[in-house]
């Protein structure tokens, strides 16, 4: 009997109970992930098969080393884009275990939210949301997993792409895929749970780290009949390659980096960071599709600009479509670079061209048939180098052209014959067209322009105010010295170098150009060799000497007493030096007979040297200009084209 009353009592209260609670709940029983199919029975969002939405969990993460301790708490965080799905399945992410040797790790565990639903998701991943600081790094070490370390890069002590606000502030997002490339597919059927192990060095944070970790997740992979381009609306890999070629003195290293992203390039971009070579971001341009499906190719140069000594180096690349992915690489600062010379392209030119200029991702050079008044200023695409291509050629209006310069979205053609400036607007260069014309006496021989003024080395040198380019005006004219005109020209922020023909040979003119208007020789270097260009670089100035020797170096750091310092010689009596370029600790110099290319190291100018020479030999012997641009040299030959060298 007493048995029996303890069942009946039993039974009213399980009745009583069955009652009480859906009324307590609002008359609604928890939804089971296996009835999670239409819009009535998905909390707060459209049908997951229908959206576009992700799916995302939200925790507040705390790793105390002192106490050796790993803490995980489900967190609020709804957005509208978000179906939250820690809000109702708080058990999405499990740390299955974690400890401090050597370093933090956790194993992390997934479970799909949606068992045997039907509802598939693709790229699950984990991010952790980290406050800033320089001294941590993390990684996964599975195989096929992203690692990305969160370590700081730039000064202000946060990454550049990733300042997510409404987290932490100023933070730092380590991301990590779940799933294998390339279709991270999260099945609601079969394997629904995943684990991997978390490493991280949280030395630098010096006490608990409290920080933000997010289970993100896309659940309209493209099933059939959906396109593959529903896929991730981020990149979600990145394979990189940096170069050789930064040394000591700058030098340059080409970045090539490999993105898997399912919509179109257009719709990326890749970026570089690494502030203790070079200040600001570099975007790499696009070069085309990758080896495999998706897979797009993006290509820069960076360089080391800040002169960073010699040693490895931190760099941050992000990929980035509507959201954005990181990795970090490393570059290696040598003491010299490592020629190794390759001609890679050659682009034909008409018939009669002397000289070139580069700015940025564009080659400009003025080319057209002797005394034929169609003169053409032609612009060729160099991003890549090696499939360079011509995006624009328009009419100079000069019956003979020759030398060329470039400042501010402007080209500087000078004409051989008849002289005269003429003033080409190339911003964009797929529009470019002549803006003004500005005549000069005798035959130009060189021109520079710098802070919005142009040197023109003729009978004299013509000092022309370019400012609005519209309408240039002469703001100074100086005569030579002995009546035989100037040659080559280049100019600092506070003097011009000229070469002055004299009945005794070569000199160098230092002109002081504070300002332009009142300019005058200061000081001139004589008893040089015969010679016909001059570059500025770093205090001193470098002449091309023409014959007997390949280089001269003056030192010009104090213009009153500038003198030769070092004369560096080919070991060839019959070279015939005609130009030459310097740039980042090298002198390029080119045998306008031998079609032989020297480089020559310069810095320190003690102990200048040759370290390495390309033959040309056999393409022609009118050899007229060579520039160097992000690790390429570019060699004109007069009547044949200009030659494309890969320096390293």
């Amino acid at each position: 009997m007493r048995k029996l009353c303890v069942i009946l009592m039993m039974s009213i209260l399980f009745i009583l109970l069955a009652i009480i609670i859906p009324a307590c709940s609002g008359g609604k029983s928890p939804v089971e992930p296996s009835q999670m199919v239409s819009d009535d029975n998905v909390p707060g969002i459209e049908n997951p098969i229908e959206s576009n939405r992700g799916v995302v969990a939200v925790y507040d993460a705390i790793i105390d080393p002192d106490a050796k301790t790993f803490t995980v708490t489900p967190a609020e965080r709804t957005v509208d884009y978000h179906f939250p799905l820690s809000k109702y399945y708080p058990n999405v992410l499990k740390i299955t275990g974690y400890g401090f040797t050597p370093n933090f790790w956790a194993n992390i565990r997934l479970s799909h939210p949606f068992p045997g639903s039907g509802i598939d998701g693709f790229d699950p991943r984990v991010i952790a949301v980290l406050p800033a600081n320089t001294g941590v790094s993390m990684f996964y070490p599975n195989i096929g997993v992203l690692a990305n370390n969160s370590v700081l890069l730039n000064n202000d002590g946060y990454t550049w792409r990733w300042d997510r606000t409404e987290l932490l502030g100023n933070a730092n997002p380590f991301i990590a895929y779940f799933k294998e490339q390339p279709h991270r597919i999260w099945s609601s059927t079969g394997v629904t749970e995943e684990t991997r192990n978390w490493q991280m060095n949280i030395s630098g944070f010096g006490g608990h780290i409290a920080f933000y970790l997010i289970v993100d997740v896309s659940t309209n992979f493209p099933n059939p009949p959906q396109p593959i381009t529903d896929n991730a609306l981020n990149p979600v890999k990145i394979d990189a390659d940096v170069g050789p070629g930064l040394t000591i003195n700058g030098g340059s290293a080409l970045i090539e980096a490999t993105i898997l992203y399912w919509h179109n390039a257009d719709d990326a971009f890749v970026m570089v960071e690494a502030p203790e070579l070079f200040n600001d971001l570099v975007l790499l341009e696009y070069a085309g599709e990758g080896p495999n499906e998706h897979e797009y190719i993006f290509r820069g140069w960076i360089s080391n600009e800040l002169n960073a000594p010699a040693g490895e180096y931190k760099l941050l690349i992000s990929a980035s479509g509507i959201e954005s992915i990181f990795q970090e690489y490393s570059a290696v600062v040598e003491d010299e670079i490592n020629f190794n010379p390759v001609v890679v392209n050659t682009i034909n030119t008409m018939h009669h061209v002397w000289d070139c200029a580069i700015d940025g991702n564009y080659l400009y050079f003025p080319d057209g048939i002797y005394d034929n008044l169609a003169h053409y200023l032609r612009i060729f695409n160099i991003s890549i180098p090696e499939s360079a291509y011509e995006v624009n050629s328009i009419p100079i209006g000069l019956p003979d052209t020759k030398e060329i310069d470039t400042l501010n979205g402007y080209a500087y053609v000078t004409g051989r014959q008849d002289g005269g400036m003429n003033i080409i607007d190339v911003d964009p260069p797929e529009s470019a067209h002549s803006v003004s014309y500005f005549d000069t006496l005798g035959f130009p021989e060189n021109i520079k322009v710098k802070n919005s003024y142009a040197y023109i080395a003729a009978y004299g040198l013509y000092i022309i105010n370019v400012e609005q380019p519209e309408s240039p005006f002469l703001a100074k004219f100086i005569e030579p010295t002995d009546n035989h005109g100037f040659e080559g020209v280049d100019s600092s922020d506070e003097y011009a170098y000229v070469l002055e023909y004299t009945s005794s040979g070569l000199k160098l003119n230092i002109v002081d150009i504070t300002p332009p208007e009142d300019a005058e020789i200061i000081k001139s270097v004589d008893y040089l060799l015969s010679g016909h260009r001059v570059c500025f670089d770093n205090n001193y100035v470098y002449t091309a000497p023409t014959s007997y020797a390949l280089l001269h170096i003056i030192d010009v750091e104090i213009p009153e007493t500038a003198s030769v310092v070092k004369t560096v010689n080919s070991g060839d009596p019959d070279s015939f030096v005609y130009v030459l370029h310097v740039t980042q600790g090298y002198a390029y110099v080119l045998d306008y007979n031998s079609g032989m290319l020297y480089i020559i190291d310069v810095e320190p100018y003690e102990i200048a040297h040759v370290v390495t020479q390309i033959n040309l030999e056999g393409v022609s012997t009118f050899w007229r200009d060579v520039e160097v641009s992000e690790g390429y040299a570019y060699v004109i030959e007069e009547y044949t084209g200009i030659i494309i060298i890969k320096l390293w």
